[in-house]
């Protein structure tokens, strides 16, 4: 089984970046670097989310139909309740806000001190913002904190797991799932065979907006009661499409040949890593607009 998903990474990071002796990369022995390893933590990670929201959805179908036996007939999807029908809302628990700031304070640090490192790096470095040139040998400490981050997007499966324990249907759906296997599976791509380049510029941003979109959180536990404002969850809100939008489009402008980039030496980032990136991006924001839109009949009627 190892040596067949040896061969799937080998076949993988040939066609993401040809001519890299990838072998020799920096980092290659280092935690989760090995697709088998990475397979084997994403295999845990979406059999749990599986069985966690089978169980989600088998208490949530049990519960109304104890409601119903209890209450009486239901009309297009609602109980009767004096007359008007009222909406079966799946049951949902919040962790303690002591909790969730904790967490949310942890990513904000973890994600600022990645961006500040990475910025001083390129500093150190004499790095452009963008279209640098690929070493295949790394440029100082960039593909450490590369994967570093990378490392990091395990905190965000852990916490799309803790939001299915809480019963978040509507947070979680398996959409969200697959997405967040996507852009793990990305990451690891990007720590295989795009740890160079433009990589640093890449971490700076996706580790900024991800303490960015953790900032919100942490400002409303400070607030009385713990609600945010509403600027600051539109902010918020925001801040979950700024992500892929701009990492589309800096893979928009790699495609389009504001880089330089051949199958032999890849300027900024390897084309068709970026073709990946560009597709994720398109997908997210797809999702994340649908999921803004309210369905017809959701509206609130006052």
């Amino acid at each position: 089984m190892e040596e067949a998903v040896g061969d799937v990474e080998k076949a993988v990071v040939e066609w993401a970046h040809p001519g890299l002796r990838w072998w020799a990369a920096p980092g290659d022995g280092w935690p989760l670097v090995r697709l088998y390893d990475a397979a084997l933590v994403l295999g845990a990670y979406v059999a749990l989310s599986a069985a966690v929201l089978a169980y989600n959805a088998h208490r949530f179908a049990s519960d109304r139909a104890e409601r119903e036996r209890r209450i009486g007939s239901t009309e297009g999807g609602g109980y009767r309740l004096g007359g008007a029908a009222a909406p079966v809302k799946a049951p949902t628990s919040s962790p303690p806000p002591a909790l969730q700031a904790s967490f949310s304070a942890a990513q904000l640090a973890f994600g600022g001190n990645v961006a500040w490192a990475t910025y001083t790096e390129a500093q150190r470095l004499g790095l452009q913002p963008v279209c640098n040139p690929f070493d295949a040998e790394g440029s100082g400490t960039v593909p450490g904190l590369l994967h570093f981050f990378y490392l990091g997007q395990c905190c965000e499966l852990l916490e799309t797991l803790l939001l299915m324990i809480q019963r978040q249907e509507l947070a979680v759906t398996p959409a969200h799932v697959g997405t967040r296997v996507a852009r793990f599976l990305l990451f690891w791509l990007q720590v295989r065979a795009g740890y160079d380049g433009d990589a640093c510029l890449f971490v700076a941003l996706c580790a900024a907006l991800r303490a960015a979109s953790h900032l919100p959180h942490v400002l409303a536990f400070a607030r009385p009661g713990g609600l945010a404002p509403r600027w600051l969850q539109l902010f918020g809100s925001a801040l979950q499409v700024c992500a892929p939008a701009l990492v589309g489009g800096y893979s928009a402008f790699v495609l389009g040949g504001g880089c330089a980039a051949s199958d032999g030496d890849a300027t900024g980032m390897p084309r068709r890593l970026a073709a990946l990136w560009l597709g994720f991006s398109l997908v997210s924001v797809a999702l994340w607009l649908t999921s803004a839109t309210p369905a017809p009949g959701r509206l609130k009627q006052d």
